[in-house]
């Protein structure tokens, strides 16, 4: 019996055509058609998906090596199919948590008992209908649709055990970067459209039928490909649609991660993975694997090179990083046919590119009977030579990457392509008739013929991965940068504001780590200015501050100070809020090795960090402390002391956010949002849950969904200004929310002082009972409407007459970090520096070092504060001295004269600044506070920095020994886990 349930299905429509008074005298059936019109000829379904699936198998069948090869094998490429090399990955399984602002975040969930298995064994679980996969660049996102494509079309021989339950679904993969080019179009329609173009879709009738019964398996792949953010959005929307208007169809989406928004697929009850990147072991699988399927009939050959690549793999650390990348993996194993392998992701692209050029260069010597009749056009194309090309192939992706974030962000058209290529000629001294010609005969030859560019149909151009694309639009860059086409200044500021946009992320990367060194500390100081300009809490700049500083081969001197200054303003973020969300930062900076300087000058910061159990951002803090300890080798049992650096008991991150309702009520509010998706005219089902649900977690989720389903339409505004006189202090913050986002998309209009949204929020700000609703209501007031003199007035006053000091150091705060740290706030900071409330003095002195660290007046006005009558103002300072005046003469001699304060709080915070800043001066202040200190709180600091700070100091051994007799019960417990923390033996146990 087949496999496929739609051949079992006999077609059971017949269209009797018999005409006239003959056949009915003859007693044949006849239909009737009204007003004249005839249907259709009846689709044989089983006929057309046994086309489509034999186009499949076709189609993804084989690798595309000539793309990855070495020059010298370049069109000689071995043939590799994917069901020999293809290596199933593992995945983190993410969740999807409501944020402060409107967007979704995916949060990776802690990991507990056993690793999730495979992602083929996730995909054929039957109870997963929806599921989006999240993948690096080049991590087997489009290869797992295209293996499952293959294995449900009968490709691979057997189909794997883990993916059983899908054998008789027809696998569709709808490429999203094609799709966006027709926007117009409805997701089946496209589907039939790509049928009738290239046989790689399915009639509309066939599509219904296999959807209605749940016997197809959509596969939407790329959807980070589509660069425009309101299409991308869009596209999101309809797919979420598709899953909810066919419930048993099993549905999929890949995506990168940078751009992507979780909402859309949250409210249809999508669940979120990530790709890992492949373990040791995989390496080696695949190693195998791809050189037998390379070298069938010389096994010892083929051996010889995977342990080639393979001991580059074991003992190059930059070839091992590269390999955890399927796709880089690839390209070394196809390199390593002829080449010794690259070190660095670039010079992988980099080869290559090089490969593809020179062998577009070499066909065309090839080609000589094809050459256009134009003796000039035929010499033009003559001195096109590989390096020539080169650099057209940067001006064409220099203007697709210019167009990124538009709807043809990743296509060219015809027209515009061929017009770089006939300016190009033109500038170099060829007529313009006998350049067109060219122009018009190279692009003929690239729409048979796929190198670096691919013609996609329709007219539409595009690179064969999109990492190409970024690579050479880097290398343009760089290119017109050596020509001195900007200055420094200029090209910083160029880079700085291409930073802003994800699109750019990884080209200004791979420019990054191909500049000049000078060039590269300038651009680090730019990234770190907007971030302090921003707000410490601004983590994107800060971020990929790291990213850029991963990408330099060598920090020499001229980025040494900025490596640094990178390490501190991460700590100070860090120390400056309990949230940030730096995860972003990690896979940079576990590219970083051990001889890094940046590395031993975060971990003291972050030992002395752990001496205080409550110690703001410490789980961020722990996840940094993490990856830069990847190769630690400390035992199970030192694991389990709570204050332990990679302790898994401070391993998770605090949740802030408000706690959900029951599920079956979440997944009511969730039907309701995927039921309104279907009918865009009446999206607001859930208005109803938002202004009358007796529960008020019930009316915050709901409101949640709402704004981010529908983030752009006016009537989600007006609900949640409505929201914003609810009785429940959590869903007025996140009407609050959502009204910022709305703000920022210029959704509702910016009235002023007259607009009804911001009549709401000043409101909020100026009476509400709940100084966590008057922060939230400042925040929003200073980010949408401080054009407004009303909105300073209401900032202002704020900062000095709010009765909460909470309220009072955040309004304090908005108003100089709205103002971009204008020296016009000085004389409001200094007033505050005595304002006679500690915590408002504290965070006044905290903004003045921010922000003024070079006025003269900013460290005397700090070392005055050290007098404060609060401890809680000299906490502050001394750890301010220590961020902003490190090197300062002063600073050493306040911070040890603080050891003897009489606030144990204060004499906690001298020995982290001494720990952390003077590593080599603490340690003997260090052990006399230990042993002598008459308070434990500061004995017990005191001990954890010894175990942490010093622990090949053989006092730090003998003084945490003799504390395990101590009278203190505290101080005995804190003592025996030291020496759990340095792998010694208790005496007295």
């Amino acid at each position: 019996m087949s496999p496929w349930p739609w051949r079992r299905r006999a077609v059971t429509e017949r269209v009797v055509t018999a005409e006239g008074p003959e056949a009915m005298a003859a007693g044949r059936d006849i239909t009737i058609y009204q007003g004249g019109a005839r249907p259709e000829p009846a689709v044989d379904g089983e006929a057309a998906v046994e086309t489509y699936l034999t186009r499949v198998r076709e189609v993804y069948r084989r690798l595309n090596l000539d793309v990855l090869g070495p020059s010298g094998l370049a069109g000689e490429q071995p043939v590799i199919e994917l069901r020999q090399v293809y290596i199933p990955q593992d995945y983190d399984v993410y969740e999807a948590r409501f944020t402060v602002d409107r967007s979704v975040r995916l949060h990776p969930m802690s990991a507990h008992g056993e690793d999730p298995p495979p992602i083929l064994q996730l995909v054929g679980d039957s109870r997963e209908l929806r599921l989006v996969v999240i993948g690096d660049p080049g991590g087997g996102k489009s290869t797992l649709t295209k293996f499952l494509a293959l294995a449900l079309a009968g490709a691979l021989g057997a189909v794997p055990a883990e993916l059983a339950p899908l054998v008789g679904l027809v696998p569709i993969v709808v490429e999203l970067r094609q799709y966006a080019q027709q926007p117009e179009r409805t997701i089946e329609e496209f589907l039939e459209f790509i049928h009738t173009q290239e046989r790689m879709g399915l009639p509309c009738s066939v599509l219904t039928q296999l959807f209605a019964d749940g016997d197809a398996l959509v596969a939407f792949d790329g959807l980070d490909e589509i660069f425009d953010p309101e299409l991308r959005s869009t596209v999101a929307r309809r797919i979420a649609a598709f899953a909810a208007t066919h419930p048993r169809v099993r549905t999929i989406v890949t995506s990168r991660e940078h751009g992507y928004r979780a909402g859309d697929f949250t409210s249809a009850d999508f669940r979120h993975v990530k790709l890992r990147n492949l373990d040791s072991g995989q390496i080696e699988d695949f190693t195998r694997r791809w050189y037998a399927a390379a070298h069938p009939a010389e096994p010892a050959r083929a051996e010889q090179l995977a342990e080639r690549l393979l001991h580059a793999v074991r003992n190059i650390r930059a070839v091992r990083d590269l390999a955890k990348n399927p796709m880089l993996l690839t390209v070394l194993a196809a390199i390593g046919l002829g080449h010794t392998i690259p070190r660095e992701r670039r010079h992988v692209y980099a080869h290559a590119i090089e490969v593809l050029v020179e062998r577009l260069d070499r066909d065309a010597k090839f080609l000589t009977p094809a050459s256009p009749r134009n003796a000039e056009a035929a010499q033009a194309l003559e001195w096109l030579n590989a390096g020539r090309t080169l650099k057209l192939l940067e001006r064409i992706a220099r203007q697709m990457q210019s167009d990124a974030g538009q709807p043809a962000g990743t296509f060219i058209q015809h027209d515009e392509l061929t017009g770089i290529i006939s300016e190009f000629l033109v500038e170099h001294n060829i007529g313009r008739p006998a350049a067109e010609i060219a122009a018009d005969f190279l692009v003929e030859r690239l729409r048979t013929r796929n190198f670096l560019l691919a013609h996609y149909g329709g007219g539409n151009y595009g690179f064969v991965h999109r990492t190409f694309l970024e690579y050479l639009a880097s290398s343009d860059l760089v290119r017109r940068r050596d020509e001195e086409e900007w200055s420094r200044e200029e090209f910083v500021d160029l880079l700085d504001e291409y930073s802003k946009d994800p699109a750019w992320d990884e080209v200004v990367l791979l420019t990054a780590g191909r500049l000049k060194q000078r060039d590269v500390a300038a651009f680090l100081a730019q990234l770190l200015e907007r971030n302090r300009r921003t707000s410490l809490h601004h983590i994107p700049a800060l971020a990929f501050a790291v990213r850029v500083l991963a990408e330099v081969e060598d920090i020499g001197l001229p980025v040494l100070a900025q490596s640094e200054a990178v390490v501190d303003t991460l700590t100070i973020a860090l120390r400056r809020s309990p949230s940030l969300h730096a995860i972003g930062a990690l896979p940079a900076l576990s590219t970083f090795d051990q001889f890094w300087s940046g590395r031993r000058r975060y971990l003291r910061w972050y030992y002395a960090a752990l001496c205080v159990p409550s110690a703001p951002g410490i789980a961020m803090a722990q996840q940094i402390a993490r990856t830069l300890r990847r190769h630690d080798e400390s035992t199970r049992a030192q694991f389990t002391v709570a204050w332990h650096p990679l302790a898994e008991a401070i391993s998770a991150q605090p949740r802030h956010e408000t706690p959900p309702p029951e599920e079956a009520r979440i997944r009511e509010l969730q039907g309701l949002a995927e039921e309104s998706a279907l009918d865009q005219s009446a999206p607001f089902a859930l208005q109803a849950a938002v202004s009358r649900d007796p529960d008020p977690e019930a009316r915050w989720m709901a409101l949640a969904l709402l704004s981010d389903s529908w983030p752009r339409d006016p009537r989600t505004a007006t609900i949640a200004e409505a929201a914003t006189r609810d009785t429940a202090v959590e869903v007025r913050i996140r009407a609050l929310q959502a009204l910022s986002s709305f703000r920022a998309d210029d959704i509702i209009p910016d009235d002023g002082p007259e607009s009804r949204y911001y009549l709401a929020t000043r409101s909020i700000a100026t009476r509400d009972a709940e100084p966590i609703a008057r922060s939230a209501a400042l925040k929003t007031l200073s980010l949408w409407w401080s054009s407004t003199s009303d909105a300073w007035s209401v900032l202002r006053a704020a900062a000095t007459d709010d009765p909460s000091p909470a309220v009072r150091g955040e309004a304090l705060a908005l108003v100089v970090f709205r103002g971009y740290w204008s020296h016009d706030d000085l004389p409001l900071l200094h007033r505050a520096t005595v304002e006679h409330d500690g915590s408002v003095r504290a965070a006044a002195h905290r903004l003045l070092a921010d922000g003024w660290s070079g006025h003269p007046r900013t460290h005397p006005t700090l070392r005055d504060a050290m007098d404060d009558e609060d401890p809680v103002v000299r906490m502050e300072v001394l750890h301010l001295l220590g961020e902003y005046w490190r090197d300062h003469s002063d600073t050493r001699p306040t911070t040890s004269t603080a050891l003897a304060d009489p606030a144990p709080e204060v004499r906690i915070a001298a020995l982290q600044v001494l720990a952390a800043r003077y590593t080599e001066t603490a340690f003997r202040p260090t052990l006399d506070l230990a042993r002598e200190d008459p308070s434990d709180e500061v004995r017990t600091a005191a001990v954890k920095l010894l175990a942490l700070t010093w622990p090949d100091e053989p006092e730090s051994a003998e003084t945490i020994t003799r504390l395990t007799a101590d009278p203190s019960e505290d101080i005995r417990t804190v003592a025996t886990e030291a020496l759990t923390v340095l792998g010694l033996e208790n005496p007295l146990a």
